[in-house]
C-alpha cells in the first residue's frame, strides 16, 4: 500500500469531477491518483494537473494499492465494492450514503479522525445537511438549542448524472408538447416539485430524509437534541435550497445571530443579498449563503433562515478536504 495514492471510484460522475479538480486546484499533495470508473466511462482521459490520465475500470482493481478511496459512486455500486475495500484496509471516504459510516465535516467535529483507525469507512454528509449543521453548530455556541425544523429542496443532481439528464429530458418533451415519461423521479418533475425524495419507508420517512437525520447527529451531537426533516425534489440541476428554523431555550439576540454567522468561515452572509438562490448565487461558490435571518414574529426563541448552496461542490469540497486530512496523518 502506498498511504499517498488515491483512487477516485466515479471519477466521471459530477462529483467525480469536481472532486478532480478541487484535488488539482488545492495542490493536494498525494502520490498517485487512480481514476476508476464503470461501464462506458472507462478509457476516457481526464485532465489532472497539467496532463491525461486514463480511466479505468473498476474490474481487476487492487484496492490494496492505495491509502484513501473516495466513492462518488452510486450507492449500489458502493455495495458492491464493499467486501474488497474492507480486505484493502485503505481509508474510505463515502459521498453515496450506502453505509451507516460515521459522518465528519472537518471544522465542526474533524477531530474525530484522531480516533479512528487508519482504515476508517467516513461519510461525507449530503451538501444539505452540511449546511443545515454548519449554522447549527454556529448558533449553538450561542444559545442551547431545544430542536430544529428543516425543509431542504433539493436538486435533481443528488440523483447523479441520470437525475440531470431525466429533467433535462422532460423539460424537453414537455415544451415540445409531449407526454413525459419518469424514469427515475417519481414522477414529472420538470416545471414541478415532489413532495418526496423517494419511497417512503415504513415510518413514512424516505431513505434520503433518514439519511439527513442521521448525519446531522453524527455532526452535531448533543448540540441538537430534535431535528424534523422534510426532503422535496426541486426541478433544478444544480443547487439545493434549505429552509432552517431552530428553537432555543431562551431568546435569540437577533444582532449577536448576525455577527456570529457572518463571521464564521465556511458560511457567506450578505444582508443587502438577504434572499440568495441557489441557481443565481450559490453555483461555484464552496460557502453555504445564509439570508433571511428572522425571529420568530409571536417567540423570540424561534430563528428561521434561508440556505443555499451549491450541491455538488460542496459536497466535493468536503471529501478533498477529509482527503487532506487523512494524508497529513500518514505523513
Amino acid at each position: 500500500m502506498t498511504a499517498r495514492d488515491i483512487a477516485l471510484v466515479g471519477a466521471t460522475s459530477a462529483y467525480g469531477e469536481a472532486i478532480r479538480e478541487l484535488l488539482d486546484e488545492r495542490d493536494v499533495p498525494l502520490g498517485r491518483l487512480h481514476l476508476l470508473a464503470s461501464g462506458e466511462s472507462a478509457g476516457q482521459n481526464l485532465p489532472f494537473r497539467g496532463s491525461n490520465l486514463r480511466v479505468t475500470g473498476l474490474d481487476g482493481f487492487d484496492f490494496a494499492q492505495v491509502g484513501i478511496v473516495i466513492l462518488a459512486a452510486p450507492a449500489a455500486v458502493v455495495e458492491t465494492l464493499r467486501p474488497q475495500l474492507v480486505a484493502a484496509g485503505c481509508a474510505v471516504l463515502d459521498l453515496s450514503g450506502a453505509s451507516a459510516a460515521l459522518s465528519v465535516l472537518p471544522r465542526i467535529n474533524g477531530d474525530r479522525l484522531d480516533q479512528l483507525p487508519v482504515a476508517a469507512w467516513l461519510g461525507v454528509p449530503l451538501a444539505a445537511a452540511q449546511a443545515a449543521a454548519s449554522v447549527a453548530a454556529v448558533l449553538a455556541r450561542l444559545n442551547a438549542l431545544s430542536d430544529a425544523s428543516l425543509t431542504a429542496c433539493l436538486a435533481a443532481s443528488g440523483a447523479g448524472r441520470g437525475g440531470v439528464e431525466e429533467l433535462a429530458r422532460q423539460a424537453t418533451e414537455l415544451l415540445n408538447g409531449r407526454s413525459v415519461e419518469s424514469r427515475l423521479f417519481e414522477g414529472q418533475l420538470a416545471f414541478n416539485l415532489l413532495g418526496r425524495t423517494g419511497a417512503a419507508t415504513a415510518d413514512g420517512y424516505t431513505a434520503q430524509e433518514h439519511r439527513l437525520l442521521d448525519e446531522c447527529q453524527h455532526v452535531l451531537g448533543a448540540r441538537l437534541p430534535v431535528l424534523d426533516v422534510t426532503a422535496v425534489q426541486a426541478p433544478v440541476f444544480f443547487g439545493d435550497s434549505l429552509a432552517l428554523s431552530l428553537r432555543a431555550q431562551a431568546p435569540w439576540q437577533l444582532e449577536q445571530v448576525l455577527e456570529a454567522l457572518g463571521d464564521e468561515p465556511g458560511l457567506a452572509l450578505d444582508e443587502e443579498l438577504d434572499c440568495p438562490s441557489a441557481v443565481g448565487d450559490a453555483l461555484g461558490r464552496e460557502e453555504v449563503l445564509v439570508g433571511r435571518v428572522r425571529l420568530h414574529p409571536r417567540d423570540a426563541r424561534r430563528l428561521e433562515c434561508w440556505l443555499v448552496a451549491d450541491n455538488v461542490r460542496l459536497s466535493a469540497l468536503t471529501a478533498v478536504q477529509l482527503a487532506e486530512l487523512l494524508l497529513k496523518q500518514s505523513a
